[in-house]
């Protein structure tokens, strides 16, 4: 198979712009480190707290 000169160069042009495009999940990724750093990722712990503190506010409201 014979690939012209233009299609090889079209190709290589796509090639090194292929490389620019970041990997879909790259900025998740540094979401999740930014968040890791700065201690604000949930937790379990930060979600059961939240629980019970939404259960006690709830069982309080029932009580009244």
């Amino acid at each position: 198979m014979v690939i012209s000169d233009s299609l090889r160069k079209e190709i290589e042009k796509y090639k090194r712009e292929m490389e620019d495009i970041p990997w879909p999940n790259q900025g998740r990724i540094q979401e999740l480190r930014d968040a890791i750093r700065k201690g604000t990722l949930i937790n379990k712990k930060v979600l059961r707290e939240t629980a019970q503190n939404l259960l006690n506010h709830l069982t309080d409201k029932c009580r009244t």
